[in-house]
């Protein structure tokens, strides 16, 4: 079911690009995470981001992990995970939510 959701999305996102269509179902997840990292870049050169498709590579990865989780909690995850951020864990939040609101 999953890679059928997948499919679907891919479809609608090469159509609007007028991008080729990934020619295998194991090529879905590196085509859709690559769009989800191409709009993080987007909004960060645009200034609607701080952090930089890396930091929120970083910071997806975590809340993916964790789940939702309170400002206090998501704060207390982004410092106790072993990578390495360079902004303020609040404002990775603060980030975050404009990614995905």
């Amino acid at each position: 079911m999953l890679t059928l959701h997948m499919s679907a999305l891919a479809t609608v996102l090469a159509d609007s690009r007028a991008t080729a269509l990934p020619d295998a179902p194991e090529k879905l997840s590196a085509y859709l995470l690559a769009r989800e990292r191409d709009h993080w870049a987007r909004l960060h050169e645009r200034g609607l981001l701080k952090a930089d498709p890396n930091a929120m590579s970083q910071v997806i990865y975590i809340a993916a992990l964790t789940g939702p989780l309170s400002y206090v909690e998501g704060t207390s995850a982004l410092e106790a995970a072993p990578v390495e951020l360079w902004e303020h864990p609040g404002r990775l939040i603060k980030d975050h939510a404009v990614c995905y609101a």
